[in-house]
């Protein structure tokens, strides 16, 4: 008889690498073997279609499907390979990949917590290259850090371009889902903030009606770096510090929630007591409408300039008392 060639032989490839028959079953739902066309609506499938939605109405064709021992090998093998490239990375898609302390430090969050803020993510799409966990966690951890896009793509396995389009995507999303919920003072009832966020000390000390709300107001600073653009360079120069930076206006309670928080504003010209002014002067997120008659506002020696100014508004100020200079204070130390 003429010898066969090793295709002709069952279980034996052309390479004469020896397969197993495909006589293992699984209870593995399966549909056409087919990536050209879609197998719902038959689309055929390019770069700018990839059928994704058709995945939210597939329906198998098979309830089960064989396997060879090979193909099984095979599968645990390629199991293994990508395992090996994620577990070098930090990977926000594979929960056992991270630990409550990597949350933490990338994060500065609890993992319940990533969680809870993953659910104002709802109108981020996921895509090939990244999903919304990843998005979200790629963002929280540059807020956290400050480390350079590229660096973060390194660390995630991702393009400088790709970090960008997240961060951009995230940052707007939770603009749009979370932050009016969290910060402003239209996200708390002017009620609800007296009852919740003022200490009976506050309230002992400074107010004379319980419907009267204390807050606190300070100015801060977030350092920056230097900019190549001239104009925006010296706007944000700061002849105090000696270094670029904005300045924030922190609006908080006596027990420290933060109420909201207005700006940043450029250093130049601008002091805690010009920010106040131009807050309430122009109803920045409607402030005049949230505070009432009498409301109590604790400042610092930088809100001088603006203490009659809030009177004027109707509103009450508690500012530390200063000595007007040290030839004053002599005199008194020299009396006491």
């Amino acid at each position: 008889m003429p010898a066969k060639n090793a295709a002709d032989i069952p279980g034996v490839c052309a390479a004469n690498v020896f397969t197993s028959p495909k006589s293992i079953r699984l209870e593995i739902k399966s549909a056409p073997k087919t990536h050209r066309y879609c197998i719902v609506c038959k689309k055929e499938g390019n770069k700018r279609h990839r059928l994704i939605k058709a995945l939210d109405v597939l329906q198998s064709s098979k309830q089960h499907e064989y396997f060879s021992r090979t193909d099984i090998t095979n599968l645990l093998n390629d199991l293994r390979t990508i395992m090996k490239m994620t577990s070098s990375r930090l990977n926000f898609d594979i929960p056992a990949l991270m630990t409550e302390e990597n949350y933490n430090d990338l994060t500065a969050l609890s993992e319940d917590q990533f969680s809870d803020l993953l659910g104002y993510m709802s109108t981020v799409r996921s895509s090939g290259v990244r999903s919304v966990r990843t998005c979200l966690g790629v963002f929280l951890t540059k807020l956290r850090v400050g480390l350079s896009n590229k660096i973060l793509g390194t660390v995630f396995g991702l393009k400088t371009s790709q970090v960008q389009r997240i961060i951009h995507a995230a940052r707007r999303t939770l603009m749009e889902t979370f932050v009016p919920h969290t910060l402003g003072f239209q996200h708390v009832s002017h009620g609800d903030f007296v009852t919740n966020h003022t200490i009976p000390v506050a309230k002992q000390l400074f107010t004379t009606d319980p419907r009267q709300a204390v807050i606190v107001l300070d100015g801060t600073y977030i350092f920056i770096q230097k900019s190549s653009d001239y104009h925006f360079q010296r706007m944000s120069y700061s002849m105090h510090k000696h270094r670029p930076l904005v300045k924030p206006m922190i609006i908080v309670g006596t027990d420290g929630y933060i109420l909201s928080i207005l700006g940043p504003y450029f250093a130049d010209g601008h002091n805690d007591a010009s920010i106040t002014k131009h807050a309430t002067t122009n109803n920045l997120e409607n402030i005049t409408a949230w505070l009432q008659d009498d409301d109590i506002c604790i400042v610092d020696r930088g809100f001088r300039d603006a203490v009659q100014y809030l009177e004027d508004q109707g509103y009450m100020v508690k500012m530390p008392a200063c000595l007007s200079g040290k030839k004053e204070k002599a005199v008194n130390n020299e009396g006491s």
